[in-house]
């Protein structure tokens, strides 16, 4: 042991003595180790998450285009989180009947992760749709009918314990779209390669922002606001407001309906969108997933798409 402390006291290598060397040594050891360690877990959290969201997968909806002219098709994964608190359906599209007299019903619904039973609320919205768009007898104008259903459905989610969630229904007859909706999942519009969302979002943001044009506040203080996003009317608030058409959107051959949950807008960009939206449906929807899943963000969301394409002469 002397001879060791004495070699690392009076050895020297370009000038500097051993146990300067050795230090520099342990210490690279160290990080090395440090380093290896945090990667490590970090492989351990990120990879899970990629395969949770593969097996929630795209599913898509055989397209009845004799019956109603139109194709769909949905994406609808679990994301970061560890529980689904997106819900989504589709009114049966081989029902001639139906579609003739009601048209089809598209609704997607979004749990809000802040509260509990965020999933359980989103089902009642969902199976409220469903339920009252199958059963009842619809007003000669669908957003009617629409937004009273959402009412109903905002009343049932209330007797959760502080539970909440978006909703959006649309339906589309006589090649013509109506909504209703309530907090700030979309519904949008791909016509000539734009995407033009259809529906007025309820958050904070909406308000800032006409705030801001009015001169009232400066813009950097309305993008900067920490409540910017939170959600101003939702399925469960205490005084519900719903958004609907007010005159029906008139469908071009080849337009795209799209519903969406914010874990597809937070996450894709319009631009992204429109260039997934080209093309076949059904791969458009397997591209939307597939550019989710690899940018793999930390905090990513649950994400619901339903796309609709419209082509009149095919129901006819």
């Amino acid at each position: 042991m002397d001879v060791i402390l004495h070699w690392l006291v009076e050895a020297k290598l370009f000038g500097i003595p051993a146990y300067v060397w050795v230090a520099a040594l342990l210490v690279i050891i160290a990080a090395a180790l440090v380093l290896g360690v945090f990667m490590s877990k970090k492989g351990r959290r990120t990879a899970p998450r990629a395969d949770a969201v593969k097996r929630e997968g795209v599913r898509t909806i055989e397209p009845q285009k004799a019956a109603c002219g139109l194709q769909v098709s949905n994406v609808h994964g679990i994301g970061a989180r560890s529980y689904q608190q997106d819900a989504f359906a589709v009114s049966p599209l081989s029902d001639t009947a139906l579609c003739e007299s009601k048209g089809v019903l598209l609704a997607l619904a979004d749990g809000m992760g802040g509260m509990t039973d965020g999933g359980k609320a989103s089902a009642i919205v969902i199976d409220t749709l469903l339920k009252g768009f199958l059963e009842g007898a619809f007003a000669e104008d669908p957003s009617v009918g629409l937004a009273s259903l959402l009412y109903s459905a905002g009343a049932k989610v209330q007797s959760l314990d502080n539970s909440g969630s978006t909703a959006i229904g649309a339906v589309v007859r006589g090649g013509k779209l109506y909504f209703a909706a309530c907090g700030d999942s979309r519904l949008a519009l791909f016509r000539g390669g734009a995407l033009l969302t259809l529906n007025r979002e309820q958050n904070y943001a909406v308000m800032l922002d006409d705030r801001a044009a009015r001169g009232e506040i400066p813009y950097w203080e309305a993008l900067s606001d920490p409540q910017r996003h939170a959600l101003t009317s939702y399925a469960g608030a205490a005084h519900i407001k719903v958004d609907r058409s007010l005159a029906p959107v008139t469908l071009c051959e080849g337009d795209i309906i799209v519903l969406m949950s914010d874990g597809v807008y937070n996450a894709l960009c319009d631009e992204e969108l429109c260039s997934y939206l080209k093309g076949n449906l059904y791969e458009a929807a397997e591209r939307i997933e597939r550019a989710i899943l690899e940018k793999n963000l930390e905090e990513q969301d649950n994400f619901t798409a339903i796309l609709a394409k419209f082509n009149a002469a095919e129901g006819k």
